[in-house]
């Protein structure tokens, strides 16, 4: 893979453990996380409300210090940086949030929004050249002709062309990686695939890096298909492969259940699909998360070590990690995806 534009070394975050819940053990929002991400990669992250997958891309971004681990760019360690790695870092790695209104000042026209990474930077020497590189922006992200939108407000936008003003803005420093965090999930169903397009059309033109943070295994279908997908559970990365060799086998019981799960279009295969019968049906407490495995409690497949010892994300073949202590026993996925005729 070459050396790796971001990775994680066992990074954990734990919120409330020296404030207001001290006497507590805090809510553990990441456990452990080893990720790696070469440059010019799509990884799509992916888990439901809560998982911890939103926490992780601020550590990314240096939003949010782990409590423990390492957040390498570039192979260093970004909270012991000097203060010019620092810069370079803060320019390499920016977020496109989910709601792109939220993300733009209301009482700031585009030009304003866009120019002003651009002069802060260096990057244009005047307004007049700062309007250039705006409208250039602007057209790269399908906003044309420039001059309809460069003095309009946010709210004359509709949210499909708010979230290409952030995708805009995001560009206007030349990163290499963008974390976007549910950039499509505000957005009308009709827009989401041309907003999908654009990101995968910056991947491939400038070798931007994207971390696609999301709970769609749909959109993470689509825009990660030439990429890699990382499954979480409660805080913890449960499985990370190809997304193709990682949907097409998946290993760990939770997206198993994901899998089986999703209604598919063909009624002659949803008869004869089997879903995976869990234990229970509820999420357990995040600020009262089980020991080891965390989702022992709703897994058919448990034994007595998975209450004790967090398995690690370990390879079960090249390229696919599963973080399970029963991976290999437990019954292969083609038996559950479609039921299998009787001898």
């Amino acid at each position: 893979m070459g050396e790796p534009v971001v990775e994680l070394k066992d990074v954990c975050v734990t919120f409330g453990k020296n404030g207001l819940f001290r006497k507590r053990r805090g809510v553990e929002a990441v456990v452990n996380a080893n990720l790696q991400l070469a440059e010019g990669e799509i990884l799509a992250l992916v888990g439901e409300s809560g998982c911890g997958k939103t926490t992780l891309g601020r550590v990314v971004t240096g939003l949010q210090k782990p409590t423990s681990g390492q957040m390498l760019y570039r192979g260093r360690d970004i909270w012991a940086m000097d203060r010019g790695d620092w810069r370079d870092y803060r320019l390499g790695v920016q977020i496109v949030h989910q709601d792109s209104f939220a993300a733009l000042n209301p009482v700031r026209t585009i030009m304003h929004s866009l120019s002003a990474p651009l002069r802060r930077h260096g990057l244009a020497k005047s307004g007049a050249e700062a309007r250039r590189k705006a409208a250039e922006l602007l057209t790269i992200i399908g906003l044309t002709p420039p001059e309809m939108f460069l003095d309009k407000y946010p709210h004359q936008l509709s949210g499909g062309q708010r979230q290409r003003v952030v995708l805009a803005r995001a560009l206007a420093v030349r990163p290499k990686v963008i974390v976007a965090d549910e950039p499509v999930s505000m957005v009308d169903v009709s827009l989401r695939l041309a907003i999908l397009n654009l990101m995968a059309s910056l991947n491939e033109q400038f070798g931007i890096t994207f971390i696609y943070i999301t709970h769609d295994l749909a959109t993470a279908r689509y825009f990660a298909q030439k990429g890699r997908i990382a499954v979480m559970y409660l805080g913890q990365l449960i499985e990370l492969g190809p997304l193709g060799k990682v949907l097409e086998n998946p290993c760990h019981p939770y997206l198993q259940a994901l899998l089986t799960a999703v209604p598919v279009p063909d009624p002659n295969i949803a008869r004869q699909r089997r879903e995976l019968p869990l234990r229970s049906l509820d999420l357990p407490d995040p600020s009262n998360a089980p020991s080891g495995c965390r989702f022992h409690t709703r897994c058919p497949y448990w034994k007595e070590i998975c209450t004790r010892e967090i398995p690690p994300l370990e390879p079960i073949e090249e390229d696919h990690y599963v973080a399970c202590h029963l991976v290999r026993s437990i019954p292969p996925w083609h038996l559950l995806s479609v039921e299998q005729p009787s001898p």
